[in-house]
């Protein structure tokens, strides 16, 4: 018998599809991820984009600066708080 786990993904830009880009309040994510998280029934994946807008392949990423916003850094913070609570 396995424990299920809650595992996170942080990512600067997303390349997800779905609304992972869009950094909304309720995040639903995309058809391919989806498919491949119903595969791992006992892992909990969280991923939480801090950038808005997607990811341009074309541009180095260091050359396309978006702003990191401290909104998003806080509700990051916010997000690990609710799911770590349980362990302290």
């Amino acid at each position: 018998m396995y424990l299920k786990i809650s595992c996170f993904l942080f990512q600067l830009e997303s390349q997800l599809g779905g609304d992972y880009s869009e950094l909304p309040k309720t995040v639903y994510g995309s058809c391919s991820t989806h498919s491949i998280m119903s595969y791992f029934e006992d892992v909990d994946l969280h991923i939480f984009t801090l950038l808005e807008g997607e990811r341009n392949v074309e541009k180095p990423i260091h050359k396309d600066f978006k702003q990191l916003k401290r909104e998003h850094i806080n509700n990051a913070v916010k997000l690990l708080e609710y799911h770590l609570k349980e362990y302290l």
